[in-house]
């Protein structure tokens, strides 16, 4: 009976305490609103400089004077291959009022720590083209994906690719991808990946309503170890909202 009373206390104590303490509240802070206009430090406060730090160098891969490089979700533009390789691919716009636009594409050496070319290279063969992104096998071969128009420019775009000759060579054999999908579709703005197996796996947005998306798989095709085209089994091209 006593440890059940001195329970019972304890209880009522705790109980009494909660009813009648005072509460306190932890003051948090708001984020401060940032417009751009503020002047930040050159190091945080309380940092001891030291001597391996370093600022990051700029290597201009090439120029142009088209804003727009992607449209919804950004594709990968620059790709590090295993040698250390940086491999990019853009949107090049040749005048200001962007109505040439091809793709180029640059690979920084990281022994010299210098691109091919200053300016790039162009890696369409076409009209117009643009939107591009890279993927590269284990080797570091370049499978670039984009969307370009053939002939006249006021026919619609289709989703192409672009296969290096060899790793970091930046001489591309590029073909459309239109001919391996359903119908008269206008895909473009392609995105995807290669795989451990080397096969090239993308996904292209039809244009007009209701804008599925369509899937396909390119297998690589090599002539002397060189690569050359991409092959597209039929019964790897589906689409899907």
């Amino acid at each position: 009976m006593r440890s059940c009373a001195i329970w019972f206390a304890t209880v009522t104590l705790i109980l009494c305490g909660l009813a009648f303490g005072t509460t306190r509240y932890a003051h948090v802070p708001q984020p401060t609103l940032l417009t751009g206009m503020e002047e930040s430090p050159t190091m945080a406060p309380g940092v001891t400089p030291h001597h391996h730090l370093r600022t990051l160098d700029d290597f201009p891969a090439g120029t142009t004077w088209y804003d727009t490089q992607t449209n919804g979700t950004a594709g990968k533009a620059i790709a590090v291959d295993p040698d250390g390789w940086i491999q990019v691919v853009w949107t090049n716009a040749i005048d200001n009022a962007s109505a040439t636009r091809r793709v180029y594409y640059n690979a920084w050496d990281p022994g010299s720590q210098l691109f091919l070319t200053e300016t790039g290279t162009q890696l369409d063969n076409q009209t117009r083209a643009g939107y591009a992104t890279i993927g590269l096998n284990s080797d570091g071969l370049g499978f670039a994906l984009f969307h370009q128009i053939i002939g006249p420019s006021t026919n619609p775009p289709h989703t192409a690719y672009g296969v290096d000759f060899d790793p970091h060579y930046g001489v591309f054999f590029a073909d459309d991808v239109h001919p391996h999908f359903p119908g008269n579709l206008e895909l473009i703005w392609p995105h995807g990946d290669v795989d451990v197996n080397g096969n090239v796996h993308m996904v292209s947005t039809d244009y007009n309503a209701p804008m599925l998306h369509y899937y396909t798989r390119g297998i690589p095709h090599f002539t002397q170890n060189h690569a050359d085209s991409l092959a597209f089994p039929p019964v790897f091209s589906s689409r899907f909202r």
